[in-house]
Order: C-alpha cells, then sequence, then structure tokens
C-alpha cells in the first residue's frame, strides 16, 4: 500500500475539518451563531460530501480513477475554496434580498441561510465527496487479494478520521485563534495544494518532488497574496 497516499487521505480528513471550523466561524458572522444556522451549514456540508460521492458513482462508470484523480481533486478543492473566499464579501447581500423576496418570513430567514451556505460551502464539499471514494478505491486497489484489500480500505478509513480528528482540534484550538477564519480557510488550501502535488508513487526521483515543492510554493504564495487584496 503507498504510505503517501495514506498520508495524502489523512489530509484530506484535516483538511476536511479545517474547512468545516472556519466556514461556521466565518458564515456566523454573518448568519449568526443560532441552532437553526449551525444545522443548516452543517446539512451543507453534508449535502455537498453525499453529491460527490454521487458524482463519483457516474463518473467512474466512463473513467477509471487513478493517483492523478487525487491530484486533481486536491488542486480544484484549493481552487474552489480560494474563489469562496474572493466572493465571501459579496455574498452577505443575499440576504436582505432574499428576505424582501420573501416578506421577511422565517422560511425566507432559512432560504437565505442555506442559499449563503450553499455559495460558500457547497463546491468544496462536493469535491471532498468526490476524493474521498477515489482514495479509498485506489487504496484497495493497490492491495492483490479480497481479505488485503478490506484491511487496506480499513486502514485508509482509519488514517482519514485520524487526520480529522488532528485537524479539528489544530483548527479549533490553534489555528483559528492565531491567524482567524479567513485566513485560517486560505491556509487550509495552500494544504490541499501541497497534498495534491506531492508525489504520490514511492520511488519517483527527489529532484522532481522538489521541483513540486517549489511550485506549490509559488502557487501558495500567490493565493497569499491575492488574498491580502480582500483583507
Amino acid at each position: 500500500m503507498p504510505w503517501l497516499l495514506l498520508v495524502g487521505f489523512a489530509v484530506v480528513g484535516a483538511t476536511a475539518m479545517a474547512y468545516e471550523v472556519g466556514w461556521t466561524r466565518l458564515l456566523a458572522t454573518q448568519l449568526g451563531s443560532s441552532t437553526y444556522a449551525f444545522t443548516l451549514m452543517l446539512a451543507t456540508f453534508l449535502t455537498g460530501i453525499v453529491l460527490g460521492s454521487a458524482i463519483f458513482e457516474w463518473w467512474t462508470r466512463r473513467r477509471q480513477a487513478r493517483q492523478s484523480t487525487f491530484a486533481l481533486t486536491q488542486t480544484f478543492t484549493a481552487l474552489a475554496s480560494l474563489a469562496c473566499l474572493i466572493l465571501f464579501p459579496f455574498l452577505p447581500q443575499l440576504l436582505p434580498t432574499i428576505l424582501r423576496a420573501t416578506h421577511e418570513s422565517f422560511r425566507g430567514l432559512v432560504l437565505a441561510q442555506f442559499a449563503i451556505s450553499a455559495l460558500a460551502m457547497l463546491p468544496v464539499a462536493i469535491l471532498f465527496g468526490f476524493n474521498f471514494p477515489v482514495v479509498t478505491l485506489l487504496i484497495a486497489g493497490s492491495s492483490g487479494r479480497e481479505a488485503s484489500a478490506s484491511a487496506s480500505v480499513g486502514r485508509a478509513y482509519a488514517w482519514n478520521t485520524l487526520g480529522a480528528i488532528i485537524g479539528a482540534v489544530a483548527a479549533g484550538f490553534w489555528l483559528l485563534p492565531a491567524l482567524g477564519s479567513f485566513h485560517l480557510l486560505a491556509a487550509t488550501a495552500g494544504a490541499n495544494l501541497l497534498a495534491g502535488n506531492a508525489p504520490l508513487r514511492d520511488g519517483r526521483a527527489a529532484a522532481r518532488a522538489c521541483q513540486r515543492v517549489q511550485r506549490c510554493a509559488l502557487a501558495c504564495g500567490c493565493i497569499r497574496r491575492l488574498l491580502t487584496l480582500f483583507l
């Protein structure tokens, strides 16, 4: 089993929880911290995961998952997160617009909160839902026998869960207080870029790995410079 792929899967779990913590905190400044708002945020994220898994089921009928697929999904996750951060200052304008259109009813408030949550979180959540079965399939496929494949899938879930625990604790207790919600989400996008550009096959040349790290560092620097324009 490629151990680098397991580490990448742990990073996926960590970044998923970091996004959840960061977006929940960031959206709370606009949607409030009520039970309804938090429920809609969580439901939106889980809906995206379901949609992503359904898209993967349709996609895998026509294509074969490869390690490059994992790299692409991580890159697209980072780009989607960056796009949502850029558009975030404009999202609160939807709240009064939808409330006026629905005569300031409770249904209108719920609809507005869901719309803002969906625009902010759904693209990234869909990609996470797509990426999860991709990695599981790759890890299971790396094992020859059925029993070995089952053990590989179990090990993959363990690594992903471990990464999710670390990501939730690190984001909630250290990164969020130190960086703030906006910079936490930007840093998480950088982590997705690093995971997507990391060499996933054992034995790749060190020079090629260094080139990938350099490109990731350049991309992360560009993200940081671009995001400062919107702070």
